[in-house]
């Protein structure tokens, strides 16, 4: 990451001028420090240019020395990130005649928000992994990430932010940014969930809320010790052998509504090849809207019944099978669940859609 000391630079998403320009005081690659994100943009100065370099390691040895400072730092990277969004909607609204450029630079905030999301699924054991993760508009407020503590502790995050956008997506990087943060410091459940919340409530100041799910897998001891805030819909655990689901309820609201809530933590059990299920609402609330239909009945939602009875008859799939059929059925009851539509003359959006298994061994 680099402080502008003096003149500027011109920053090139996919080597497109779009017209975006940091002055003296800006920051640039803040992301690329805090989850190691590749270079998504190219700089380019015009003048002779001033830099300061702040490197991992002055990262984490501020953490390390000073937990406040570095927190207090954190905060600054993501009201600069909130800024650059705002900058990014009001221009949207203001230059009808700019936009192609303004949708270049949309463009380049859904590149940012996917750099957020893991690039790839953990080697955690013989656990198998499947995700699908898609956008109802530009940028999904939906968010999921690993934390590997050691080869028999992972910690799965999940979450669900209020409405979807830029706004939710931007929220969702919060969310990844406090949490590997807190992780170095103490990467427990309960700690992990405070540090988000605290974070969300400071920047959003009770504007953006976010449900949240953080489970931590323990292969040894073949347990999960989860906190959820506010997700209703709720991740299930399902023993194959006896076909018992065990829900991972929510045990207090939602992140981002009081700073320094109190979160707990409970553990269930599980045994091997049973199946860890994570999906967000936009699953269970689709409304009933087959393929043919010329309206939609409200009355009627996927719902949880409909799923679990979806998961039992695929229990011995892979993840991946599991959720290639699941979107298949989802679509088959609501066209438009995960998209946008035109039904009977009217229009219809879907939601950000994202589902998570895992067989665990």
């Amino acid at each position: 990451m680099w402080l502008i000391l003096e003149g500027s630079i011109r920053v090139l998403p996919n080597n497109q001028d779009i017209g975006v320009v940091l002055e003296a005081g800006e920051i640039v690659g803040e992301m690329s420090l805090l989850d190691g994100s590749p270079r998504s943009a190219t700089l380019i100065t015009d003048s002779q240019t001033l830099l300061l370099s702040y490197t991992l390691e002055d990262y984490e040895n501020t953490f390390r020395d000073s937990p406040e400072a570095g927190l207090a730092f954190l905060r600054n990277l993501i009201r600069r990130q909130q800024n650059r969004l705002r900058e990014t909607t009001q221009r949207a609204a203001a230059e009808a005649a700019a936009k192609a450029r303004v949708e270049g630079e949309i463009q380049q905030a859904k590149q940012t928000q996917q750099l957020a999301l893991p690039r790839a699924l953990p080697k955690f054991g013989n656990c198998e992994f499947a995700v699908s993760y898609s956008a109802a508009r530009e940028v999904s407020g939906d968010y999921y990430d690993f934390i590997e503590l050691d080869p028999d502790r992972l910690i799965v995050l999940f979450g669900d932010s209020t409405g979807h956008g830029l706004n939710a997506g931007l929220l969702m990087l919060i969310a990844k940014s406090a949490a590997l943060t807190q992780a170095r410091i103490d990467p427990s459940v309960v700690a992990i969930t405070s540090a988000i919340n605290d974070i969300i409530c400071e920047v959003f100041e009770a504007t953006l809320f976010m449900t949240f799910v953080c489970a931590l897998i323990d292969r040894k001891n073949r347990t999960i010790e989860y906190t959820n805030a506010g997700q209703q819909s709720h991740p299930y655990l399902l023993h194959v052998r006896t076909d018992e689901f065990v829900p991972l309820s929510s045990q207090t609201f939602q992140l981002g509504v009081q700073k320094g809530a109190q979160y707990i933590s409970e553990t269930i059990t599980y045994e091997p090849r049973d199946l860890l299920v994570c999906y967000s609402d936009g699953i269970i609330e689709a409304p009933y809207c087959p393929p043919g239909a010329t309206e939609v009945d409200r009355s009627t939602e996927f719902g949880d019944v409909r799923l679990q009875q979806f998961l039992l008859d695929h229990k011995d799939d892979t993840p991946q099978q599991i959720i290639d059929a699941l979107l298949k059925e989802a679509r088959n009851f609501c066209v438009f669940f995960d998209t946008h539509m035109v039904i009977g003359g009217k229009e219809y959006d879907g939601d950000d859609v994202t589902n998570l298994v895992i067989r665990l061994d």
